[in-house]
């Protein structure tokens, strides 16, 4: 391996066996200590009830009528802000033609 002495690849595989210890423990040490963002409460499923109510799901989705219907938000203020604007794009030349004088 890449030619290194017998102890250098010793030392490697046991770095890695460490490394993926270390990680193996610490992913246990939180799945028991701090479980609570990885489990689907009840207020998550009511939050994901009353969006599936109000947008849609993948069996149901929003008619046209209702989509209408829903209250639009507002885009965010731009008041007091100058208008950001790019210069047009230079026309495309076709590569089968030279460009200009060359």
């Amino acid at each position: 391996m890449f030619g290194l002495s017998e102890i250098y690849k010793i030392a490697a595989l046991g770095v890695g066996v460490v490394l993926f210890v270390l990680v193996f423990f610490t992913v246990v040490w939180l799945v028991v200590k701090h479980p609570q963002k990885l489990v689907f409460g009840e207020e998550s499923h009511i939050n994901y009830a009353l969006m599936q109510q109000r947008f849609g799901s993948d069996q149901q989705s929003v008619s046209a009528e209702n989509l209408i219907q829903m209250i639009p938000t507002a885009p965010p203020s731009t008041a007091n802000q100058p208008a950001a604007e790019l210069p047009p794009p230079a026309p495309a030349v076709p590569r089968d033609q030279p460009e200009g004088n060359q």
